[in-house]
């Protein structure tokens, strides 16, 4: 992440007023495009939104109030794959909100969605597969889930599109594998 203005500006209100939210509530983050944002084409760029979309997992995180048992219990939060779709562009000085929601969650992975909208327009979605790292070893999310609230939580019902979606993911994980095991030999 090299947001770092934004990052602390965000961790700071978080810590000084901080807002809570419901495992499925939807978090918004209003954000503006800045000059170092802009591409050659004097638009967002498509990795500054993957970049943001770090800021606004981490708003989430810390208005589920996860961030006090990721630091007590050593944990880290990563995002092992994203799917974005980019619909119309931002441009310099253009006001949006990130809005991030936990959509599912299976024995490995919690998948969220992040948009980026504005004047209530979806510009860009993303899906986002992520999970919590102990040790460098995967954390179940039922288990993350357990730790950090107060009730048992069921998972909702996965969406079609995201079923279809994990599919893909895993036959293109099992191409590049395969790729890769004929690459050593």
């Amino acid at each position: 992440m090299n947001l770092y203005f934004r990052f602390i500006i965000l961790v700071i209100k978080n810590l000084i007023s901080p807002r809570k939210v419901d495992v499925f509530e939807e978090c918004e983050l209003p954000l503006k495009v800045f000059p170092n944002d802009l591409d050659l084409n004097m638009h967002m760029n498509n990795g500054r939104y993957l970049t943001i979309m770090d800021l606004g997992r981490t708003d989430f995180t810390m208005k589920l109030d996860l961030h006090k048992l990721m630091v007590k219990e050593k944990w880290g939060a990563v995002a092992t794959a994203i799917n974005v779709v980019y619909l119309k562009p931002l441009s310099l000085f253009d006001s949006y909100t990130l809005k991030t929601k936990l959509i599912a969650w299976d024995d490995m992975w919690f998948y969220l969605e992040q948009k980026f909208v504005k004047d209530e327009i979806v510009v860009a979605s993303a899906i986002v597969r992520a999970t919590f790292l102990k040790g460098g070893k995967r954390l179940a999310p039922s288990k993350v889930l357990k730790a950090s609230a107060a009730k048992e939580v069921e998972p909702p019902e996965f969406p079609k599109y995201l079923k279809d979606l994990v599919l893909g993911e895993e036959e293109f994980l099992n191409y590049i594998k395969s790729h890769n095991k004929r690459s050593k030999k």
